[in-house]
């Protein structure tokens, strides 16, 4: 059985993933709005919503980094709150597009709140939830 300190090394270590690529997916996210939003033909309604869908993202991307980053210099002081801002940016962007459920960022937006979840509650065994 190993140690308590390295499993809980290898909990950080898989919490770091998880936020990684949230963040890289988050990413994604903003570059599909873009693309998105260069159609012309978008109604206003909907453009509207992706562009605020965008900002949220942005939000997230913000909060996955410094979750990271705290994550990695084991420093936790915000570390619990910056998953709640990601969470919630995450779910901004999903009510954002609640009338636009055939927009292809709806799917992708349901995935992130799965890994947004995922990687807060791997990030809730070291930090608390």
């Amino acid at each position: 059985m190993p140690h308590r300190g390295a499993a809980e090394a290898e909990v950080t270590v898989y919490a770091i993933v998880t936020a990684k690529y949230a963040k890289l997916s988050y990413q994604s996210a903003i570059a599909a709005a873009d693309q998105l939003l260069q159609n012309p033909s978008l109604a206003g309604d909907e453009r509207t919503a992706l562009s605020r869908c965008k900002e949220s993202y942005y939000e997230a991307v913000s909060s996955m980094s410094y979750i990271v980053n705290d994550l990695f210099n084991c420093s936790f002081s915000s570390t619990k709150q910056r998953y709640v801002d990601a969470t919630a940016a995450v779910a901004a962007c999903r009510d954002d597009l609640r009338a636009f459920q055939s927009s292809p960022l709806y799917a992708v937006n349901a995935a992130d709140q799965d890994k947004t979840m995922l990687a807060f509650n791997l990030g809730g065994l070291i930090v608390g939830k």
